[in-house]
């Protein structure tokens, strides 16, 4: 039994060192092998986050695409970009179908003489300049057709046809009015009619369209080309393509650009697009741009969460705070909790004798008599009232002891004094410098 319990007690420290052992390695395999793998995990959960946000601005981009199918627009805006009922985004793809070169336009006026076609400008957003009107007008004469629709509502917007010949004015407001179409026009095969909106007329050119209000439609020739303009910017909208009794609007459209020459060219410049524009509005213009600032969201969170600075640090200076003020107040109270007045008066007279004597160029160790007469002489004062202020000055500090009441009433003499002899301590100060 003895040797039993000798052997288990030897074998209780090699025991105990086994667990230990084990403990060590169960804390050493819980530790990261990898020092990285923490960035890993953060480049990981930025990766997901780009891969999600990418997905919900498809997943936006189809939703607010299938909701404006079915909203209402809040105002027209005739542009081939625009897919709802008053865009002209039906009118572009049609014309590609049948087999015509067309596309858009939003290089400025004075890239035209560049190109031959057809322009299409339809209710522009911006009133063309008098530099445009010259440059589409001048571009025209040299053989190329234009098509301008508009309300006309606006003098300003009547300035391109007036340089035509054409006037327009206010007339009878008509919506989706079906007017008959002349027969005798080339344009008019398979469109014997066109349903149209209106709220101003024409007068002038040849008149291709009217109702009893007035000329709709009139085409003016100018030098080498042909111009037709008209009041009714609906007539080639994508709303005509739901009613199979409005497609002749998109007839008579096809047929003038059958008879027009080049490529046709929707301007887009009036609505506001540019390809001279900035990268921010190029990029607004699709869901690009909105994955781009969610990329550079991630790249700040990721720059801020990697603790990455801009320079390097710089220590930050404390500098020590100087205030005569702060260190007089500091020790009047220090002198005040230990009722050490005539430590205090020592310290005010010692410093204002001093700068006296050195004002009167005397030494401090004269006699009373001597200082204030200098003094008086000097100031102005009383000899009398100096050489007693002096006295009783020195009779306190050879005291040891003195009232709060004299203290007061020494330290107002002294600043009374000093108020008359400002003018001396000053001259002297300087010439002591």
């Amino acid at each position: 039994m003895a040797v039993q319990e000798e052997a288990s007690s030897s074998d209780a420290p090699g025991q105990v060192q086994v667990n230990d052992l084990q403990e060590g390695a169960t804390a050493l395999s819980s530790l990261p092998l990898d020092p990285g793998s923490g960035k890993h995990r953060l480049w990981w959960q930025l990766f997901s986050f780009l891969i999600v946000s990418i997905g919900l601005v498809l997943v936006s981009s189809s939703f607010n695409a299938q909701m404006d199918r079915f909203m209402p627009e809040a105002m027209s805006f005739p542009s081939t970009y625009n897919t709802r009922q008053s865009g002209y985004s039906g009118l572009l793809e049609l014309t590609r179908k049948t087999g015509r070169d067309s596309g858009t336009w939003e290089l400025p006026y004075r890239n035209l003489k560049d190109v031959r076609g057809t322009l299409v400008i339809v209710a522009p957003s911006e009133t063309p300049s008098d530099l445009d009107v010259k440059n589409i007008l001048k571009w025209v004469r040299q053989g190329n057709d234009l098509i301008y629709l508009d309300y006309f509502v606006f003098r300003s917007g009547r300035h391109l046809i007036g340089n035509l010949g054409l006037e327009a004015y206010d007339a009878k407001s008509v919506t989706d009015e079906s007017v008959p179409l002349g027969t005798h026009l080339p344009e008019a095969a398979f469109a014997p009619k066109l349903i149209v909106s209106a709220e101003s007329r024409l007068k002038g050119g040849n008149a291709l369209l009217e109702d009893e209000s007035g000329v709709l439609l009139s085409q003016v020739n100018a030098g080498a080309g042909r111009c037709l303009v008209g009041t009714i910017p609906l007539l080639g909208s994508n709303r005509h393509f739901s009613q199979k009794q409005n497609w002749s609007n998109f007839q008579f459209l096809i047929n003038w650009f059958a008879t027009s020459p080049g490529k046709i060219f929707f301007d887009e410049r009036c609505h506001g697009y540019s390809s001279g524009g900035s990268l921010i509005i190029f990029l607004a213009k699709s869901p690009v741009g909105y994955v781009c600032l969610q990329l550079l969201i991630i790249a700040l969170v990721a720059f801020f969460s990697a603790n990455h600075r801009f320079g390097m640090p710089e220590p930050l200076l404390v500098k020590r705070r100087i205030s005569n003020l702060d260190f007089i107040e500091g020790l009047a109270a220090a002198l005040r909790r230990a009722r050490a007045r005539d430590t205090a008066w020592s310290m005010i007279f010692s410093s204002f004798k001093a700068r006296l004597c050195k004002a009167l160029t005397v030494s401090p160790q004269d006699s009373p008599e001597q200082i204030s007469q200098s003094w008086a002489e000097s100031s102005g004062l009383s000899q009398r009232e100096c050489e007693a202020f002096l006295k009783q000055s020195q009779s306190a500090l050879d005291r040891g002891t003195m009232s709060e009441a004299e203290l007061l009433d020494l330290v107002g003499t002294c600043d009374r004094l000093f108020a008359h002899s400002k003018e001396l301590l000053k001259a002297g100060r300087v010439r002591g410098a």
